[in-house]
């Protein structure tokens, strides 16, 4: 389910990108954070450092995406 979610979202931006509709500034990113808050949050955490709420429940713990350098 969450790989269809990120697919979907991927799809819908290059099928408006190649109608010649660009996303608002801003947009890709709210749409990134809107789907991170729904799917990922609660494992990953505030921060992406893999603490989130529900991590007691899992066997595997998630990724710790802090030290990804970003910039």
């Amino acid at each position: 389910m969450k790989q269809n979610v990120r697919w979907l979202g991927i799809l819908t931006i290059l099928l408006l990108c190649s109608l010649g509709v660009a996303p608002r500034p801003g947009e890709v990113q709210e749409f990134g954070k809107t789907v991170y808050d729904q799917h990922c949050l609660r494992y990953h955490g505030t921060r992406g450092q893999g603490d989130g709420p529900q991590t007691k429940s899992l066997t595997i713990k998630p990724a710790n995406f802090f030290p990804l350098n970003l910039a």
